[in-house]
């Protein structure tokens, strides 16, 4: 609920300062008349963002579940894309956005009338509406609880309205560029999560390598040979050790050598069983196993 609130709130304040922006500057100019355009393109803004969030989460309903892990996955993408270029794009162009709002005001009040007005409306309020919408949608496809995703994110908005118009009020002040750049950091943390779950169900729907495709083919004695190969040196050392101290092999029973290799055989199957589930390690029919009897020995 928390990064719910935190996306609300960051997304909202930006939309707010752009429409506070626009309407002072349609006031100081003595333009109230044209301030029911401006309205009327942001109104349809919040309509499309609603629409987009909608279709998203019913008209998946009827496709499969290959279909819907494809989709979530490539809109999952698409958040994180648009999510790090407004990081971005906010750093880069927050000093001169004021001064190119009203540009757009002036050229729209001059040259384009009515519908420009309400495209200046919608474009600078749609932006943030479906990033909002696509990186909300993509949070609870991949962490769930949906219902504290949405009471999260309303009362990030009702909060980010609040702070935008005590801002224009004058009431309150604000620093802008250290509440964006900390609260892009910590998008960028949720962006990366979405990220990951997006990778998810590319996989599940079979558009990437899933996680249980093999990265090579091995051989199932390899894990025995390893073992034994492993434990030579030690075999070695005690041998050499045993020629120097024959105190050590003093009454030794030559068949307890064959029956300790065999334990060996044993261990290194039961240990290569655990990685390979169900497969049973059998020696090699080529070269049985068959202990000599003391006297042989």
């Amino acid at each position: 609920m928390l990064a719910t609130f935190l996306i609300g709130l960051r997304e909202g304040l930006e939309a707010a300062l752009v429409v506070g922006i626009l309407v002072a500057y349609l006031r100081r100019l003595g333009r109230s008349d044209a301030l029911p355009r401006l309205w009327t393109g942001i109104a349809l803004a919040i309509v499309l963002a609603l629409g987009i969030g909608a279709i998203l989460t019913f008209g998946a309903y009827s496709l499969t579940t290959e279909a819907q892990e494809l989709i979530g996955g490539l809109l999952s993408l698409l958040a994180v894309a648009m999510v790090t270029w407004m990081i971005f794009w906010m750093q880069r162009a927050g000093r001169t956005m004021k001064s190119t709002l009203e540009g757009g005001i002036d050229r729209a009040l001059t040259e384009g009338g009515l519908w420009a007005l309400i495209a200046i409306g919608f474009v600078s309020v749609a932006r943030e509406g479906i990033e909002t919408t696509l990186l909300l949608w993509s949070m609870v496809q991949s962490f769930g609880d949906a219902p504290s995703a949405l009471l999260g994110t309303l009362l990030g908005l009702v909060a980010a309205v609040v702070i935008g118009w005590l801002i224009s009020r004058g009431a309150v002040t604000l620093d802008l560029r250290r509440f964006f750049a900390w609260t892009g950091g910590f998008l960028v943390i949720v962006a990366a999560g979405v990220l990951a779950y997006a990778f998810m169900d590319l996989q599940e729907a079979g558009a990437l390598p899933g996680p249980f495709t093999a990265a090579a083919t091995l051989d199932p004695d390899l894990g025995c040979r390893r073992y034994r190969l492993g434990g030579l040196p030690v075999r070695l050392g005690l041998r050499r050790l045993g020629r120097h101290r024959p105190e050590w092999t003093a009454g030794r029973d030559p068949a307890g050598d064959h029956r300790l290799h065999a334990g060996d055989d044993l261990v290194a199957g039961r240990r290569l069983g655990s990685v390979h589930r169900h497969r049973r390690i059998a020696l090699h029919p080529r070269t049985p196993f068959a202990p000599s009897s003391p006297a042989a020995a």
